[in-house]
């Protein structure tokens, strides 16, 4: 299925990877916080579902014009591993009566954040490749002296 738009100017790798280390840093100051906020929780996981889901959308977009790497054997192992631990911490939250417990929600969130911070690198090597590119690709820039030389 063709993905009907492109990614704004302003959303580059380097933009998407700093909304991914900012949306990690949401995600354990939320995990780490859920026990103090108690029901303004639930709001701010919206948000924050929100905020990346519209980041996956741009990410996408930005990802069909200039492809990141491929994925390693050790993403597809932490990927697995996250979603092997959360389907077990589900598990033990339902018997223990806790499911939202922090120290189980970050049994998840350690892989999960592997997982994104190697992503961040990926999305920051592609920019320089890109920036790299781009400056191979413009022309020299001659000076007014320059040319009074040459001629």
């Amino acid at each position: 299925m063709p993905f009907p738009w492109k990614a704004p100017a302003w959303w580059t790798w380097r933009v998407s990877a700093h909304s991914r280390v900012a949306s990690l840093v949401s995600c354990w100051c939320l995990l780490l916080a859920a026990p103090v906020l108690g029901p303004l929780t639930w709001p701010i996981v919206g948000l924050r579902f929100a905020a990346s889901s519209g980041q996956t959308l741009l990410n996408t977009a930005l990802g069909r014009a200039q492809p990141l790497e491929r994925r390693t054997h050790t993403d597809w192992m932490l990927f697995g591993i996250t979603f092997v631990l959360a389907c077990v911490v589900s598990e033990i939250g339902k018997q223990t009566g806790d499911p939202r417990s922090p120290l189980l929600l970050g049994c998840v969130a350690l892989p999960y954040s592997a997982l994104q911070l190697r992503t961040c690198l990926r999305s920051y090597r592609a920019e320089r490749e890109l920036a790299v590119v781009e400056r191979r690709l413009q022309p020299p820039l001659i000076l007014p002296v320059e040319r009074q030389r040459a001629a």
